[in-house]
């Protein structure tokens, strides 16, 4: 049976005051309330399959911090004009599937996803099984010539690839069967 791979990139929104919850009995500062999610499924040779764009309206952290605003280029207009966020939270999951395997640049993304869908009272319990890709970037040999990996050319400083959201780039990894681990 072919993996569902889903590569995803979330940009959220931070208040300007702390944010507190109770979560699974442990007392949490919520991370971020997403605002923007962007996804491809790749098939095991790096082929993009489906793509996958929303911006999401917040519940909590309605006012769009200025620093994030600066970093992500969103208005407010986009968080108010954009899809309830329980709705679009619930329509990404069921877009990613049951099995998706989730990766991501770095080992954020995944516990704030959690974090928004328990706070939308949608199941948290995926994903299950998530890769960072930053890891696996690094581990990989360096391309012929002898030099060494250069992320910054390929990679903004936000590890979006040539500077732009996953919805808004083809993958450009070389991401292959030998870069993830064996299902």
């Amino acid at each position: 049976m072919p993996r569902n791979l889903v590569l995803f990139d979330l940009e959220w929104n931070i208040g300007y005051k702390p944010y507190n919850f109770n979560y699974h009995g442990v007392q949490q500062t919520f991370r971020g309330e997403i605002i923007e999610i962007g996804a491809v499924k790749i098939d095991e040779d790096a082929n993009v399959l489906d793509t996958f764009s929303i911006h999401l309206r917040p519940r909590i952290f309605r006012t769009l911090q200025h620093h994030i605003a600066k970093v992500t280029g969103l208005t407010q207009a986009d968080l108010d004009r954009g899809e309830p966020i329980v709705q679009g939270l619930r329509r990404f999951m069921q877009w990613c599937g049951p099995d998706a395997e989730f990766a991501e640049w770095g080992m954020d993304d995944v516990p704030v996803l959690k974090q928004n869908l328990f706070l939308c009272n949608l199941d948290e319990s995926r994903p299950t099984q998530w890769y960072d890709l930053q890891q696996i970037f690094l581990r990989e040999p360096p391309p012929q010539g002898g030099r060494g990996h250069d992320a910054g050319k390929r990679c903004d400083p936000d590890g979006h690839p040539d500077g732009a959201p996953v919805p808004r780039c083809p993958v450009r990894y070389p991401l292959h069967r030998r870069c993830l681990p064996q299902a």
